[in-house]
């Protein structure tokens, strides 16, 4: 072979390779793409889901959220992780899930300070109907009026009798502006018609503590938080908050029999996303959500913590606008009447 045809051949072969390069390289983009595409249309939900709770680790709302993602998650087919976002009495985390993407990879689970945190603060930064489509009501708790060992009023009728009488004393814990606690402080004390001292603490525990040790004479709150302490006898209890006794604490009247007609009290939750869902997603997320409060394994866990589930036909969005459309009005009227404010 002669010089130049060699340098023929060479040429010509480069010619072939930078070709087979360049095909090799639209093969292999064009099949990126396609997987890219495929993955973008892959059926919702095809990555981990996280249900933010307002609240801290360990807490009740936490507790009953991390049961859900359990069997939620089994029945969406993919993992629901919890993300603990405490602060400003909920609000911090309610805010971070108010600008999250609604595409169903963000949820909030809250209690019933969506419906509240409106009228506490002033200066809340979401709006609690605006920024979230509903997805479905999960379960209520009730609530019991409890006192320290050593307050003396034996029974809730000894109770009352004891906080009309002029010159007596009976100090109020509760766990933190908007808590469930201060909530039902702010109820309990218009039923009564008195205004008590009032202590607030950082969270349930610390305020639970107070009550224990003597430092404050009344708590009213969560029978999660307050159910073991009453049977070990560091607390004595006086009423549940519903309008109907409760299984757990069959010993103990509701305020309303007690003569405080028409106290009903208790600490509902509800799921939310960012606003803007898409409505496949909203309807699956509200489907799944229905078919997990009827898993045996589920309603026992609920139970367990004293978790009143919710009834199937209302685990759905319009239930939950519904509900926290009714709340917001009730604990608006309340607060201001109150006026408990935070800051």
């Amino acid at each position: 072979m002669t010089p130049n045809s060699r340098t023929t051949a060479f040429a010509s072969f480069a010619v072939v390779r930078g070709l087979m390069a360049r095909i090799f390289l639209a093969t292999l983009m064009a099949w990126i793409g396609g997987l890219g595409l495929a993955l973008g249309q892959a059926p919702y939900p095809n990555q981990t889901i996280t249900l933010i709770v307002p609240f801290p680790e360990g807490g009740p709302t936490d507790t009953l959220g991390r049961l859900l993602a359990t069997h939620w998650g089994a029945k969406l087919g993919q993992t629901i992780r919890i993300q603990n976002i405490a602060g400003a009495g909920g609000t911090l985390g309610t805010l971070r899930a108010s600008q999250a993407q609604a595409n169903g990879y963000t949820l909030l689970l809250n209690h019933i300070g969506q419906a509240t945190t409106p009228a506490l603060y002033r200066r809340l930064r979401h709006n609690t109907l605006a920024d979230f489509d509903p997805i479905g009501l999960v379960g209520e708790v009730p609530m019991t009026l409890v006192g320290n060992p050593d307050f003396a009023p034996k029974s809730m009728t000894e109770l009352i009798a004891y906080l009309n009488t002029p010159g007596n004393l009976a100090r109020y814990a509760h766990g933190g502006i908007g808590s469930a606690s201060h909530l039902c402080g702010i109820l309990l004390q218009e039923a009564l018609g008195l205004e008590l001292p009032t202590q607030a603490y950082k969270g349930t525990a610390p305020a639970l503590q107070s009550l224990m040790q003597g430092q404050t004479d009344l708590l009213c709150d969560q029978t999660t938080n307050t159910s073991v302490a009453i049977a070990q006898g560091k607390i004595k209890a006086y009423a549940v908050t519903t309008r109907t006794q409760v299984d757990t604490l069959p010993q103990l009247p509701t305020l309303h029999q007690s003569g405080l007609n028409g106290f009903e009290m208790s600490v509902w939750h509800g799921v939310y996303s960012p606003r803007g869902l898409k409505p496949e997603v909203l309807e699956m997320l509200a489907a799944t959500l229905k078919d997990t409060l009827q898993q045996p394994a589920f309603l026992e866990e609920l139970k367990a913590l004293g978790v009143s589930p919710t009834e199937p036909e209302r685990a759905n969005p319009e239930a939950l606008r519904t509900h926290l459309e009714l709340e917001l009005q009730r604990w608006a009227a309340i607060i201001h009447k109150n006026r408990h404010y935070a800051d």
